[in-house]
């Protein structure tokens, strides 16, 4: 079950004063809540960059937002106002079977509308201030359902579809009062956060460490590799198929999952020579940590 929200206001006689709940229904269109997860997608629980909202998918429907994250997965963004019913659900794993079906070079198009004339590769750099690993990988994809509460079919198929399957899909719910003239929004999610997200289905399982120790030797960069794993100190480490094989760090923080460092172990990121290895920090992450 979602956790049940409630906030207080702490009085200027230090005593608790219960906010009660407001109608959002009532107060904004569900265009408002669209808006604010755009511009502020940490609202979510992680750092998301917006790469298409509105988006026409013929046969389909018209998607939210259609988001990725600092792995370079995809993640749909639907959105209800009003309580999310079993048929929200249908309609986003319908998105989610249309992306499915695309290339990476597919997904960028459809996000260049809304990007203009910036790249896919340019846009993802300027927000999370790291190179995008990679091709788009759209087999690998998550959905987030996002409404002030949820009826009972609805909790119960995303529960079976991230317990029983594993897939990356997840509700996020909202508390909306109003104190005064201020506006008050608050966040919970359904299924427990996880220290890195994952998508549907990846194509590539992690490398085990045994795995990237030996490539580390074979490029002759073992011992550069030792030093920057003592990032694992304070960190979360854990292996990636990224680029062939590397190591990642990140915390789970206030705002959500944040991935801080990656060590190329493979050097194909960036076609690295042996005995040279790529360490890329994102330096907006660390900032923020």
């Amino acid at each position: 079950m979602a956790t049940e929200m409630r906030i207080w206001r702490v009085s200027d006689q230090k005593k608790l004063e219960l906010i009660q709940d407001d109608d959002f229904g009532k107060n904004h269109l569900e265009k408002d809540l669209e808006s604010w997860i755009e511009s502020t997608p940490d609202i979510l629980g992680e750092d998301l960059l917006v790469v298409a909202r509105q988006l026409s998918i013929p046969g389909v429907g018209v998607l939210d937002l259609q988001c990725i994250d600092g792995a370079g997965v995809p993640v749909i963004v639907e959105l209800k106002r009003g309580s999310t019913p079993r048929e929200a659900v249908a309609q986003a794993l319908d998105y989610a079977s249309w992306l499915d079906t695309l290339t990476g070079e597919g997904f960028e198009a459809a996000c260049a509308p809304y990007l203009s004339n910036k790249s896919l590769a340019d846009a993802f750099f300027d927000h999370f201030d790291f190179e995008l690993p990679g091709e788009i990988d759209c087999q690998s994809h998550r959905v987030i359902l996002v409404a002030p509460k949820l009826d009972a079919a609805a909790e119960r198929i995303i529960n079976y579809l991230a317990e029983r399957y594993s897939m990356g899909i997840n509700a996020v719910f909202f508390k909306y009062a109003k104190l005064g003239d201020e506006e008050i929004l608050v966040r919970s999610v359904l299924v427990s956060e996880k220290v890195k997200p994952t998508g549907t289905r990846a194509k590539k399982p992690p490398p085990p460490p045994e795995e990237l120790e030996s490539s580390a030797k074979v490029r002759n960069v073992i011992e550069l590799v030792n030093i920057c794993r003592q990032m694992s100190a304070v960190w979360n480490e854990w292996t990636s198929a990224q680029h062939g094989g590397s190591w990642d760090y990140s915390l789970t923080t206030a705002q959500g999952w944040r991935l801080l460092s990656r060590i190329d172990v493979s050097g194909e990121g960036m076609k690295t020579p042996v005995g040279e290895l790529d360490l890329w920090i994102c330096c907006k992450n660390v900032a923020a940590w």
